[in-house]
């Protein structure tokens, strides 16, 4: 090859490896991110808690990343908030060993935890004063010693207290049920009366409601309440629901009554939303002729033959209603049916009603008057004295499909 052309072949070889470095230089392969698993350690508990007192807890997570989310979680105790690395741990009442976990996890792979053991402590009693005896003679100071008296030790504030009150904002209170007596398709009672009313309440805020709470009337209403005070005696943690009790004296005359009532906290200011519920009352007529129910005629074979006696006409919205119930349990009457006649065939078995004694009683009912009557509410307007239905073992029947043919 002649040199000239040797020269040129190697200055653009020379172009060409400088053209491909730089290009490579300029695009280098991005790196491939790297997910790292959650860590996590417990780094400020402390191993004795007194019962009932509140210790700040802390977690280092151990990694970074987005997508975290934490918890605290032990079988006794509550947390303020659960579900920050630094939280509120209020200690139970009795005393014991409590395990205290606090896990992190994340999209990056499986969570991690770390459990510790804590002591729950019985609060220490105050000691009490020696009495100190002074001889009836004049000392001899020999010594002049200087007493230094303590500075009192500051106050703590109450963590919990403050965490309840930066709640306000999210408070819900809501009525689930408001009833008459034990059932709660109840909704009414007698004129003139006293009778129990009950209120179902959820907490459906983010926050538990604390203790010392008063549910009361805020607008004045035809319902009195007997009782005086009504007071919370225990927390209520958030989706939690309570039933709570009073006694009322209904108003003399029949009717729709409504009646506002709100939770109030220790300095009278309202804790979420009036809530306002209706009560009916209804009038027992005692000129209408008296219902009697004759003895309930036992058939056979769990089959029961009810009937009654009655000389007026129902009205139009009125209707027998026939109950029965185990004796051991009351709070199970129910209807079997309404009916405008005078009798009712009943058949049992063991499998809905095991041997034992039952009792059978007919009710006047009505359905008119009171909101949402076409929802299950009704207004009970007489009812007998229950009749004795003792129900004995019963074979089962089988049906003629399933019976086996004898071998030949």
């Amino acid at each position: 090859m002649k040199p000239q052309r040797l020269f040129r072949f190697i200055f653009f070889a020379s172009l060409t490896v400088l053209f491909m470095y730089g290009c490579v230089k300029q695009n280098p392969t991005p790196a491939t991110p790297t997910c790292v698993s959650p860590k996590t350690m417990i780094t400020k508990i402390p191993a004795k808690i007194v019962a009932g007192e509140r210790e700040s807890f802390i977690a280092k997570p151990g990694s970074e990343g987005e997508n975290l989310t934490f918890s605290w979680t032990a079988l006794q105790g509550q947390f303020f908030p659960p579900d920050k690395p630094s939280t509120i741990y209020v200690a139970p009442q009795s005393a014991g060993t409590v395990l205290v976990t606090f896990q992190v996890s994340s999209d990056c792979g499986p969570p991690d935890s770390d459990t510790r053991e804590i002591e729950i402590m019985e609060p220490t009693s105050t000691p009490t004063t020696p009495t100190i005896t002074v001889e009836a003679h004049t000392p001899t100071i020999t010594n002049m010693t200087t007493l230094t008296v303590p500075s009192p030790e500051p106050s703590i504030p109450d963590i919990t207290a403050t965490y309840v009150a930066s709640c306000k904002s999210d408070i819900g209170v809501d009525l689930v049920k408001a009833y008459t007596y034990q059932n709660p398709n109840y909704n009414s009672a007698p004129v003139g009366t006293t009778f129990p009313m009950n209120w179902i309440l959820k907490n459906s805020g983010r926050c538990p409601w604390p203790v010392g709470l008063q549910w009361t009337y805020v607008e004045e209403s035809d319902l009195r309440q007997s009782d005086e005070q009504i007071v919370l005696e225990s927390s209520v943690a958030p989706s939690e629901e309570i039933t709570i009790t009073a006694s009322f004296l209904a108003p003399s005359n029949a009717g729709t009554f409504e009646s506002t009532w709100q939770l109030v906290d220790g300095e009278d200011e309202p804790f979420g939303p009036p809530i306002t519920f209706t009560v009916g009352t209804y009038a027992i007529t005692p000129t209408r002729s008296p219902l009697t129910l004759n003895e309930v005629e036992d058939k056979g074979g769990g089959v029961y033959l009810a009937t009654w006696n009655f000389s007026e006409t129902l009205d139009q919205d009125e209707y027998f209603a026939v109950r029965f119930w185990a004796a051991d349990k009351p709070e199970d009457k129910h209807s079997l049916t309404w009916t405008k006649d005078q009798q009712y065939q009943l058949a049992v078995n063991n499998e809905h009603f095991p041997e034992g004694l039952y009792y059978l009683n007919v009710a006047i009912v009505s359905d008119w008057g009171l909101p949402g009557g076409n929802d299950g509410s009704w207004t009970l307007v007489y009812e007998t004295l229950p009749k004795p239905v003792n129900v004995p073992y019963i074979p089962p029947t089988i049906p003629k499909g399933d019976v086996t043919p004898p071998p030949d």
